[in-house]
């Protein structure tokens, strides 16, 4: 399979996501875009990096708002497109604690493989483990869970000094809670249902503590020298796949100079 095209049309289950990935004839073309489509620069590495990915499949992703595809639709894509760049780039990329970092060219068929198995561990964060100093950690989800958590989890992989990424999705109904009149929301992770009374007076509060805990987000990012980026389900997902592969780029050429200086 080849990455194509990404755009903000989302397929509705795992087996659609990966299926977006039809195999096509090999380009090598710059880094660029034309609408929703990307590619990537070959580059001559000095020696490949090592990227592990973490792509959140609690219940919480399987939110949408209704004209936006689930936030895990995003995120399976965006993971699989990112794998794809960055082994073209001539990096090795796994999933972290499933499968063997590889420089395969047929790298999102064994991740979409290793995708398609049951979930044994329903988890909004991986599970730490020993990581060597040149990996590469890339966590893919909503992190709607308490800032002290995702500030442990990072503390863990950080004590081996690697680098790490977080990449937030979320429904722009979550950012922007565009409800008015009596309204009841529901748990995405269990049955439980809240009387809100009317929406508009509860946005005001709905907004502050989501401007909280992004604010505990960017702060635990920069205690970690992470790198922090959000994405929203009504967005065309080229940008900030971009914006990730340039972020990649920079480290490697930083690294490389420290190398020679």
């Amino acid at each position: 399979m080849d990455f194509t095209d990404v755009d903000a049309r989302g397929p509705e289950n795992l087996s659609g996501s990966i299926a977006r990935f039809a195999p096509v004839k090999r380009k090598h073309a710059l880094i660029g875009g034309h609408a929703d489509t990307l590619y990537v620069r070959d580059h001559e590495w000095e020696a490949a990096r090592t990227f592990l990915i973490f792509i959140d499949r609690s219940r919480s992703m399987n939110y949408s708002s209704g004209k936006h595809p689930q936030k895990s639709d995003h995120a399976l894509i965006m993971g699989l497109a990112l794998a794809d760049l960055l082994v073209r780039s001539g990096e090795r990329v796994g999933l972290i604690g499933q499968t063997t970092p590889s420089a395969s060219r047929q790298i999102i068929d064994h991740l979409a493989e290793a995708l398609l198995q049951p979930i044994t561990r329903d988890g909004d964060l991986p599970q730490p483990l020993p990581l060597s100093k040149k990996a590469h950690l890339v966590l893919i989800g909503d992190f709607l869970i308490e800032p002290e958590t995702i500030e442990k989890t990072l503390a863990e992989f950080d004590r081996d000094h690697i680098s790490i990424t977080l990449l937030r999705i979320l429904d722009p109904v979550e950012i922007d809670f565009p409800f008015s009149g009596e309204t009841e929301l529901l748990s995405a992770e269990s049955a439980l249902a809240l009387e809100i009374g009317d929406a508009s007076e509860f946005a005001t509060h709905a907004r502050a503590k989501l401007k909280t805990h992004d604010e505990a987000l960017h702060q635990i990012a920069q205690n970690h020298r992470a790198f922090f980026i959000t994405h929203r389900t009504d967005e065309a997902m080229t940008q900030n796949l971009v914006t990730l592969m340039t972020h990649f780029a920079q480290r490697r050429n930083a690294g490389a100079l420290r190398a020679h200086g």
